[in-house]
């Protein structure tokens, strides 16, 4: 099963809309999310803290801010491919 890095925030609006989202998407399309609190860790706040929230496959970006659901499904559909 492929895996989603979802890396949030607490107390972010468009954290909590992506999340509910992505897990709706997940139950239709097979995905397990891997939920990452950047708030614990200094490096990924520094990496990471002006992209939250952000979804990444494979080590690679898929969208931040906002769920572009087309590019999403188009990079999952992808991956799905290439295994």
């Amino acid at each position: 099963m492929m895996k989603i890095h979802f890396y949030h925030v607490s107390d972010c609006h468009l954290c909590e809309d992506m999340g509910q989202r992505l897990t709706a998407l997940a139950a239709e399309l097979g995905f397990e999310i891997v939920p990452i609190n950047i708030e614990t860790d200094e490096d990924l706040c520094e990496r990471y803290g002006l992209k939250i929230p952000l979804l990444v496959l494979d080590g690679e970006e898929i969208c931040y801010h906002r769920l572009d659901e087309t590019e999403f499904r188009r990079r999952l559909g992808a991956k799905k491919v290439t295994r």
